[in-house]
């Protein structure tokens, strides 16, 4: 049986393994911060060595491509649902304060109030589609982005975490009802509708705490659970 010494990563860590064959099993010790994400598959890969030294360099070829499709299919998924979700909050946020602070405050200081009625119709016409659009999106990539924290553990225990969490899926339930209310056509909502500037107005700011909230997750360290280290007993003095 022979030891083999293998220096792993940047940190240089050194594993022993002992394989009757001579194989050599690497394994990747990542920061805590960098775990549960797509660098912590890098063990993945590395576990790949030892394959090549139990089964040969075809299956070790075999077990690599597969690792790394797996693991770029995954990071493809997730950065595609991540720009979907993003984007349409930019575009749904952001052409809400246009026509909020921009575009009535323009039509109301230039055009008769029939002229602006039917100029209201025709656009509501148009943006509900992109509101409609705009809300499906947003609740099927949040809730895989969401499911995708769940099963990876990252925030376990985290109470703080899925306070604000929760607290962002309610505002953004609320301003997607405010949403749909004002590009609808319910006579129970003709009220709203003949505010649609004060709405506005509050669609945009749930939206900026929202915004405040998710940089402050995104931003602020993943608390680790310590235990207590006991302490020996000071060891009684020699006569």
């Amino acid at each position: 049986m022979r030891q083999n010494r293998v220096l792993c990563g940047r940190r240089n860590e050194i594993r022993r393994a002992f394989q009757p064959d001579g194989g050599v099993s690497c394994t990747f010790v990542l920061p805590k911060f960098m775990q549960n994400t797509t660098l912590g598959r890098a063990r993945f890969r590395l576990d790949s060595l030892t394959h090549e030294a139990n089964h040969g360099l075809g299956g070790r070829l075999s077990f690599f491509k597969e690792s790394l499709l797996m693991e770029s299919t995954d990071l493809f998924l997730y950065t595609l649902t991540r720009v979907l979700h993003v984007g349409t909050a930019i575009v749904l946020v952001g052409g809400t304060f246009f026509v909020r602070f921009v575009l009535f405050p323009a039509v109301k200081q230039t055009l008769s109030d029939d002229v602006h009625a039917r100029l209201r119709a025709a656009m509501m016409g148009i943006w509900k589609k992109v509101v409609h659009a705009g809300i499906a999106l947003l609740l099927i990539t949040g809730a895989i982005n969401y499911y995708r924290v769940i099963a990876a553990g990252t925030h376990k225990g985290d109470a703080l975490y899925h306070a604000i969490m929760g607290t962002k899926i309610i505002l953004a339930l609320v301003i997607f009802f405010i949403a749909s209310a004002l590009v609808g056509r319910s006579a129970a909502f003709e009220g709203m509708r003949r505010t649609t500037p004060k709405w506005l107005l509050v669609n945009v700011l749930l939206a900026t705490i929202i915004v405040a909230a998710s940089g402050f997750l995104k931003v602020r360290d993943v608390p680790t659970k310590t235990k207590p280290v006991a302490t020996a007993a000071p060891e009684r003095a020699a006569e």
